[in-house]
Formats: structure tokens, sequence, C-alpha cells
């Protein structure tokens, strides 16, 4: 499967000012009953736009030659038999396949196109997919609620056997267009060519990696300001880029963020990663709170760190609530114990920023009640999936799943992975999708814990401090690229800077 490629320092300026808005299915269905209704174009009209974008994606890519379209009994159908007849208009030898038992059910626009297609027409079981030279695949659109079955789980399948690439219409067949699960089947594309806006099931996992290349067509819908309600957005740097801080020539240390990592006695790499992001993405000052017997250990292996220790929960406490300090991450290196229960809910209580990873949220998994109620709207909480199931459950899709969680704790909640998803309780939620697979290392986690923290500290918002930071994550571990460790992205971190 292909991951989006590197974005490159020359390219990045379209990127920061991008917006991708990613819509539901039914908002995706109501966005275009509003175009039709205010007159803005006709259901035939936004058909034929739609099957033109698609031809001509495949025009400009793709060598002449004997090309399958796949076409269903739906709009996405309708859609195919545009680009059969775009195709053909332009010497492409294109052969459409439909479900002949279907004639009767079909859309009314795909029945219009049909009769206007006058190629060769064959049944889904006679569709050539040995000797074609690309496939087309518009038999289901965002529009699919059950599983394939029939000829079309036979046909998907035979699409995920075929050697020429497949084309996907909106978005592959098989994928829920809300959650991404996989309905019965679904084959890879080499293109995704989708319209207006992303749906959720094209950067959630596992259908993000079905969807290959994917382009967003402009066809005409009505502007997302008439449709009302929340939608989700792709992390891109448009959304953030310029609330992230920028020193000012009467800087010093303290005014650009004072963050305190608790530190503990035993895995003691963690927190040195994250403090070391921390700085790199410009927090002032980092301490490294510890126990006093770790204390020497740390002094020794970390520069530019400050390191404080302390010998009881009232020295603990007195060193997060000084004044100076802006923000303390909690989680990294420490144990699920009750040691580190009492330490993040003294942390807690000083109603401070705060991210809280690792060791610092798996400790609640008996007391899930109790970080509940101590939890506030200056927390970031940074799970991954199995730390996330120890303490809380599972709402649908992730997105659903992740703005649930974060209404019910009042806190932004990072839930990490190759689909991340960034919430917030007023039912704000972005998704980074330029992590590679190279991050599946440990350690990355607690550097990406550190550029959360390094934010806060300077003033960030939870939100900001969450997508901003995990997008430059990403795009320092795919600027290294293979090979990469933990430690490779702190170096990379200041090249990421610059180029935003």
């Amino acid at each position: 499967m292909k991951y989006l490629e590197p974005i490159f320092f020359d390219k990045l300026e379209s990127m920061i000012d991008r917006e991708n808005p990613v819509l539901t299915a039914a908002q995706t269905k109501d966005r275009e009953n509003l175009t039709v209704q205010n007159g803005l174009e006709t259901f035939e009209s936004l058909m034929e736009k739609a099957g033109t974008a698609v031809a001509t994606e495949i025009i400009q890519a793709f060598a002449k030659g004997k090309v399958l379209v796949l076409c269903g009994p739906g709009n996405n159908g309708g859609d195919g038999y545009v680009i059969a007849r775009k195709l053909k208009e332009a010497d492409f030898d294109v052969t459409v396949a439909f479900d002949l038992t279907a004639a009767p059910k079909l859309s009314s626009q795909a029945q219009l196109n049909k009769e206007k297609w006058t190629g060769p027409l064959v049944s889904l079981d006679q569709g050539d997919f040995e000797s074609s030279v690309l496939i087309v695949d518009a038999l289901f659109g965002t529009g699919l609620e059950r599983p394939l079955s029939g000829i079309y789980l036979e046909t998907v399948q035979k699409i995920s056997k075929a050697t020429a690439p497949c084309i996907a219409v909106d978005i592959p067949s098989g994928l829920h267009a809300d959650s991404g699960e996989i309905m019965g089947s679904a084959a890879p594309a080499q293109l995704t060519v989708t319209f207006d806006s992303l749906k959720r099931g094209h950067l959630l996992l596992p259908g993000k990696s079905y969807c290959g290349n994917l382009k967003i067509a402009e066809i005409g819908f009505i502007d997302l300001s008439n449709l009302g309600g929340s939608f989700s957005y792709e992390n891109t740097p448009a959304l953030w880029r310029d609330a992230l801080p920028v020193p000012k020539p009467t800087d010093h240390k303290y005014t650009r963020g004072h963050l305190t990592v608790i530190a503990g006695e035993e895995m003691t790499g963690a927190p040195r990663l994250a403090a070391e992001a921390s700085r790199r993405i410009g927090a002032g000052v980092t301490t490294l709170l510890c126990p006093i017997k770790a204390k020497s250990l740390y002094q020794t292996t970390t520069l530019g760190v400050l390191v404080k220790p302390y010998t009881t929960h009232e020295d603990f406490a007195a060193a997060i609530n000084q004044k100076t300090v802006h923000s303390l991450l909690i989680g990294p290196g420490l144990l699920p114990d009750a040691e580190t229960r009492t330490l993040v809910e003294i942390a807690l209580k000083t109603k401070k920023k705060i991210v809280l990873d690792a060791g610092a949220l798996s400790c609640f998994q008996d007391h899930k009640e109790r970080l509940r109620d101590l939890l506030h709207n200056a927390c970031i909480l940074l799970p991954h999936a199995g730390e996330f199931q120890r303490i809380f459950e599972r709402y649908g899709s992730k997105i659903e799943t992740a703005l649930k969680a974060s209404k019910e704790t009042q806190a932004c909640l990072l839930l990490k992975g190759a689909d991340t998803v960034i919430a917030t309780p007023d039912g704000t939620c972005y998704i980074n999708t330029n992590a590679p697979p190279t991050l599946a290392t440990a350690g990355t986690g607690d550097v990406l814990a550190g550029l959360v923290a390094g934010l806060a500290a300077q003033g960030c918002s939870p939100l900001i401090s969450a997508a901003a930071a995990a997008w430059i994550h990403s795009e320092a571990a795919q600027l290294f690229g293979r090979g990469l460790i933990a430690e490779d992205l702190i170096e990379k971190i200041p090249l990421v800077l610059q180029a935003l």
C-alpha cells in the first residue's frame, strides 16, 4: 500500500494554504441536495462534471489502452457511464460491465447515462480483467451501508487479483465512507478521485490504505458554510501555522515557556527524549523532575535540561506549583502503578496545562471515574489504541470514539496511530495523514509527547499543540526516511520548522 509522498519544501506552500474538510456520507448527500435546491447545479450536471473529472485524471496519467469500467446500480455507477463516454471520446478502448439483474433498479441518473453509452456493454461476470490495462471502479460510492455480496463481492475480489491498476470513483467499493471499515471486501486503488471534499473513510484505517493517491475534484458543490453542523478536517498547516509561537527580540528563556517533565527511576530514556523534543520545538526551559535516587543519572546524561529532584509528594507538589512552570508532561517512562497515579492526581490538581501519556493513563485502568473527575480543559491526552481501551469505550468509528471521549472528559484527545485523530470537547476534529510506517519504533511516542507539551508551554491551545505536534512529528519522520529511530526525529524538527 502506498502512503502519502513526502512533502518537499518547494511544495509546502500549497499544503500550508489548503484546508481540507472531511465530511460524513450524510453531510455529502445533504451538500449535493442543497447545491441542486439552490439552483447552482442539477443532478445531471453534477454527474457529468464528476465523470469528466475522473476521465480527465485518467487521460492525463495513463496511456491509451483497454479500459474496463465497472458500474453499479446507483449514482456511482452513473458517474462510471460518464467516465466511459469521455474515455471513448479520447480514443480509449472502453468496455462497460454492470449487473444485468439490477437494470430495473438503476437510479434515474444512472439510467440516463447508461442510455447515453453507445460502446460495448457486458454483464459483470463477463468483464475482461486479464487483458484490460486499466480498471475503473464505479460500483459503489459513499452510500454503501451493508457488506458486499453476490456478484458485487465477486467483482471486487477480481479487482484485487487483477494486475491492472484500479481507479476508484469517490471511494473504493466496499469501504464504509464514515468509518473506513471494509464491508465484506474492498479492492485497493492506485488513484481515488473524490468530489469537492474528503470523506472520513478516505483517511481512517483500513480505508486509508485502499485509496492510493487521493485527488479532490471540484465540481461545483455549494459552499460548506451553507451546510450547518460541524465537520472534521485533514490536519494540515493551514489550520494552525499562524498560531505557532515565534521568538520575539525581547524574549528570554522563561518567556518562551517552561515545561516540567515528570521522570522516573527505571525507563529513563523516555523522559529524556520528550525533554529534548520540547526544547527543539521551542520551549525556553525544560526541567526533568525526578526521584532523588535518579538525580545523578539524569544530570550526567542530559545537556541543556534542568534536573530537579524530589523526595516526598510535598516536594513534588511544590516543584510543579511554581509560577514559572507553564506546562507539565507526565507519563513517558513511568510505570502504570499506584505511585504514578498519585503523582498524576497531584499534577492534575494544579489545573495547569498538562499532557498525559503512557503510564499516566494506564495507571487509571481500575480507577477510570477518578481520572474523569480530575481531568479539565487544559489537559491533553495522548493514548495509543491499547491505552485508550484501558480507560474508554469505543463508539463507532475512530472519529466518533475520540469525539465522545473528549467530550466526556472535557480534555483534548490525541488518539495515536497511522490515522491519528485529534478531538476537542467542542466537536472539533482533525485527522493526521502524513505519518509514515517508520514511526512504528520505540520512543517516537515520547518525542511526540515532548513536542505537544513544548508547544503548550509556549502558550499554544491544547488543540493547536496536539495538531501541530502530530504533523511536525510525522513530517520529520518523512524527511528522515528508512532506518528511523526516535532520536533521529529530534534532529529533523528544525528543518520542518524552517520550512513552515
